[in-house]
């Protein structure tokens, strides 16, 4: 009965975001692509800055273009589905070498079975809509062999891109409610 009603929950938690997409104007996958583009040379430029107080920095975006947008102002090469497996692990290799100050890919291409402890920062430039996936991300630099404290700077696109990350969060302290049962 107790997971029952916890499921029940967590089907109001889904209506509820689905009601969000719907009726907050705006909000639609195009939109979210397209606010992340806009957003993208703001992020580059976060990046420069805090390079100087956080050594190596971590970019991640839930799409393409804003990589390559990111990566050209940083002069590095984005690792997203674009590119393939040889160039990845080159690029990935660089940056672990401490050969290159950024790193930049799409949280599908980057965010699982792979540590980044050469960096304690990253920075999303735009939000994934799935929780689990931000949180593989944000694993990334918080991994075994990391001896830093890890920052994480998620940069806010467009007021629904709080709402999102707020749904995601809430998304996730349910599921965590849920597996404790």
């Amino acid at each position: 009965f107790i997971v029952a009603e916890k499921l029940r929950k967590y089907d109001k938690l889904v209506d509820e975001f689905m009601s969000f997409i719907k009726h907050n104007r705006g909000t639609t996958p195009d939109i979210k692509t397209k606010a992340a583009e806009e957003l993208a040379p703001f992020t580059a430029k976060i990046a420069k800055e805090l390079y100087e107080t956080h050594g190596p920095i971590v970019v991640f975006s839930d799409h393409i273009k804003p990589t390559e947008i990111i990566a050209k102002k940083l002069g590095v090469s984005p690792i997203n589905s674009k590119v393939n497996m040889k160039k990845r692990n080159a690029i990935l290799k660089e940056f672990q070498d401490g050969k290159s100050r950024y790193i930049v890919a799409t949280i599908g291409t980057l965010s699982t079975a792979i540590s980044l402890v050469t960096s304690r920062c990253m920075i999303i430039n735009d939000p994934p809509w799935v929780p689990g996936d931000l949180e593989q991300t944000e694993r990334r630099i918080r991994r075994k062999g990391q001896t830093e404290t890890c920052f994480y700077y998620k940069v806010l696109a467009t007021p629904q891109s709080e709402k999102i990350y707020k749904v995601l969060e809430d998304k996730k302290q349910t599921l965590n409610k849920i597996d404790e049962l």
